[in-house]
């Protein structure tokens, strides 16, 4: 399914922000207490890899200082490789 580059955009920016909300006010000991919280930094991320990953790559070449390959590579390490996640 196809779906609107803004949109995607736009959802990548709304869960940049979630991640921004979530951590507000914590220290990194205090993150690494916290495990709701790392799970729910962790989806955050892997929908904004997912996103990115549907940005088309015109799209893409409009935004060059956006690191796309390392968004979408993060993405994939949490989604195939969470046993290797280490904070």
């Amino acid at each position: 399914m196809t779906r609107d580059p803004v949109a995607c955009l736009g959802d990548m920016l709304d869960y940049a922000r979630d991640v921004q909300t979530f951590v507000a006010g914590m220290d990194f000991e205090s993150f690494a207490k916290d495990r709701k919280t790392q799970y729910a930094v962790l989806r955050a991320l892997e929908v904004i890899g997912e996103a990115a990953k549907r940005v088309p790559l015109e799209t893409q070449e409009r935004f060059p200082s956006t690191p796309w390959r390392q968004i979408i590579g993060m993405r994939n390490v949490i989604a195939h490789d969470y046993l290797g996640i280490r904070l």
